[in-house]
């Protein structure tokens, strides 16, 4: 249900790359056939907009989750050197402690207003909590019986990280991308709304933004839809990832369950 429900989304940006998003309409159209949910004040096609707004999400409700996990495992590696450990440790502590939006803010004001460089940002600073949950789980795989037998045979860090530590939390760590996906997609929207990032890119955020910038939508009751689609957009993506983030920590606890109770019995 979840897949189909990313596909959909991808499919509805796809369909909307077919749409201008141009400003070449009469401003503030009522919703008819040919503009099913109106025009905006610049006379984009409302419609056309929130497909394309898909991209964006999808945009970083993949690509942030994936770097900041990379960058997690990269720092995982510092379980094999006590010292490397405790220093990165520290600086896991630093970047759990940065507030996210009001950094954000202040940063807007210091990089170009581009989506790529906000993603890479913001999975800079999303990395420090997949290390956190993820740290326990591989030092204690790391003191297991078959990997201290792995290392004396001469494995090396590289070769018990691939084999053993990421194959055992597969399911950890797609669980642990989900949730980050659905952080990622909440802080984008979030600050499109506030106006920080590229306003020339199609966000939901943005979108529901517009709709308050101008009253006169609010007043006539045309802000459904401006504001109502993007918003159960905004939930249904959400709870796509969410259903992936559960759905995998379930058969992880189901896994971690069998080994025990085969462990006992034998």
């Amino acid at each position: 249900m979840s897949i189909f429900t990313l596909i959909f989304f991808l499919a509805l940006y796809m369909i909307g790359l077919t749409i201008t998003t141009a400003p070449i309409y009469k401003p503030f159209e009522k919703p008819s056939i040919r503009h099913p949910l109106g025009t905006d004040n610049a006379g984009r096609d409302l419609l056309a907009y929130l497909l394309r707004s898909a991209g964006t999400a999808l945009q970083f409700g993949i690509l942030t989750p994936a770097l900041s996990i990379s960058i997690a495992i990269f720092a995982l590696f510092s379980i094999f050197n006590i010292k490397a450990e405790r220093i990165m440790n520290d600086i896991t502590n630093f970047f759990i402690a940065i507030p996210k939006y009001p950094l954000f803010i202040v940063l807007s004001f210091l990089l170009p207003p581009n989506n790529w460089i906000a993603l890479i940002v913001l999975s800079l600073l999303l990395w420090s909590a997949p290390f956190r949950i993820l740290r326990p789980t591989f030092k204690q795989l790391l003191e297991s019986g078959y990997v201290k037998s792995a290392t004396i045979l001469g494995g090396g860090s590289l070769y018990i990280m691939r084999r053993y530590l990421l194959r055992k939390t597969s399911q950890l760590l797609v669980s642990q991308y989900a949730w980050l996906a659905i952080r990622a997609i909440g802080i984008q929207a979030g600050l499109a709304f506030l106006g920080i990032g590229d306003v020339t890119t199609p966000s939901w955020g943005y979108m529901i933004r517009n709709a308050f910038d101008n009253p006169i939508v609010i007043y006539n009751g045309e802000w459904l839809y401006w504001v109502i689609p993007p918003t159960i957009c905004l939930i249904l993506l959400a709870i796509a990832f969410l259903l992936i983030a559960i759905s995998f920590e379930e058969r992880r606890y189901r896994a971690t369950y069998t080994s025990e109770m085969l462990r006992i019995f034998w």
